[in-house]
């Protein structure tokens, strides 16, 4: 039980940790073989999130994109009305090329959740460990994507704070 619940915390894969992985060539025989056992029960909850994490991909990835088509234009209605607003078009810009490495690297990190699910991890642990290690690895570089679009849309909010500010002063 102790062991299930150990490998079960490995395989949450679709929460970004700060954990340190075992090294995938340096684990043990008692370490493959409760892997061997449990890798079943981890593959159903991988399963589960390779359902869900589609929605949600696409969800964010249209939010993203409708977020982008407002920022370019209101960027571009700034510029035409004079007001000089630097920000605007380095954050636009910013989240246009943040949104497509999202996308390729969700993709990235699909495929390899795909081949994890699918891989016959009772007959080769070593391998299904290593894939799950480098799924954990995929997931947490899209995490770091959704944070930095975050942070340049926090950006872009304080540019419209700075725009609002110019037009009160200057009706």
């Amino acid at each position: 039980m102790k062991y299930r619940l150990l490998l079960m915390c490995l395989c949450v894969a679709a929460l970004p940790t700060m954990a340190t992985a075992l090294d995938p060539a340096a684990l043990s025989d008692g370490e493959k073989q409760m892997i061997a056992r449990s890798c079943r029960d981890a593959q159903r909850t991988m399963q589960r999130l390779e359902t869900i994490d589609p929605i949600s991909r696409v969800n964010r990835g249209n939010g993203y994109s409708n977020v982008a088509k407002l920022m370019t234009a209101m960027s571009s209605r700034a510029a035409y009305n004079s007001y000089s607003i630097p920000q605007f078009a380095a954050a636009t810009n910013a989240v246009q090329s943040l949104r497509q490495e999202f996308s390729d690297h969700y993709t990235d990190y699909e495929i390899a959740l795909q081949d994890v699910v699918e891989m016959d991890c009772s007959t080769k642990p070593q391998s299904f460990y290593r894939a799950l290690v480098d799924v954990r690895a995929k997931r947490a570089v899209v995490n770091d994507d959704v944070s930095k679009l975050d942070a340049q849309l926090d950006i872009f909010s304080r540019a419209m704070i700075e725009l609002q500010v110019l037009i009160e002063a200057n009706p």
